[in-house]
C-alpha cells in the first residue's frame, strides 16, 4: 500500500532528528550542561515567586522569578535586560514561538556555549483580567539543547521553555 511510504518516511525523520538531538546534547540521559543562574532584577524590582524548569528528554534547564516592577514602565524593563544581555556579547533578537503564543517584551537568544542555546524571555503574566494587583512579569532564563542543524524556523523561537515551569501566578 503506498500509504504506508509517507509513514515510514516520517518515523525515519523523527528518528533521526532524535538521534541528531541525543548526538548534540550527549548520548545519556538528561543535559550534558548545568542550570543558568537566577535573572538579575531592574532596580526596585520585587520578587514575587521563582521557579526551576528542566526536562531531560529535550533535555532543558531553566530559572523563572515573577517580579513586580513597582513604579517603574515597560520600557525600562525592556532596557535593563537590554542590557544586560548585550548583541556585543552574543545576544540576538529571537522571535516568539506562534504556537506558544506572543505578549514577549523581550525576546533574546544566544547561542555561544557549543551544547546549549540560551534564551532570556521577560512577558506580562497571563493573570486575571479583573486582578487590580500592579503589572508583573515574568523573567526567564532557559538553556535547550543546542540542535547541530540551526535553522531560523527553529532555533530563535521564545516560549519554547516555558512548558516545563510551574503554571504562571
Amino acid at each position: 500500500m503506498t500509504h504506508r511510504r509517507p509513514l515510514r518516511a516520517l518515523a525515519l525523520t523523527i528518528y533521526a532528528f532524535g538521534a541528531a538531538a541525543l548526538a548534540a546534547c550527549g548520548l545519556g540521559y538528561g543535559a550534558n550542561f548545568d542550570y543558568p543562574n537566577e535573572p538579575p532584577l531592574p532596580p526596585g524590582a520585587t520578587v514575587i515567586t521563582h521557579a526551576k524548569g528542566w526536562d531531560d528528554d529535550d533535555p532543558m534547564r531553566g530559572r523563572e522569578v515573577v517580579i513586580d516592577i513597582g513604579s517603574a514602565r515597560p520600557a525600562e524593563l525592556v532596557a535593563f535586560y537590554d542590557e544586560r544581555f548585550p548583541s556585543a556579547e552574543g545576544w540576538l533578537p529571537g522571535a516568539p514561538d506562534p504556537d506558544v503564543g506572543g505578549g514577549h517584551l523581550v525576546c533574546l537568544v544566544s547561542h555561544s556555549d557549543e551544547r546549549f542555546d540560551e534564551y532570556v524571555e521577560v512577558y506580562p503574566t497571563h493573570g486575571s483580567r479583573k486582578s487590580t494587583r500592579p503589572p508583573r512579569y515574568v523573567v526567564s532564563i532557559s538553556r535547550l539543547c543546542a540542535m547541530p542543524e540551526r535553522d531560523e524556523r527553529t532555533v530563535n523561537r521564545c516560549g519554547l521553555a516555558g512548558n516545563w515551569y510551574p503554571t504562571n501566578p
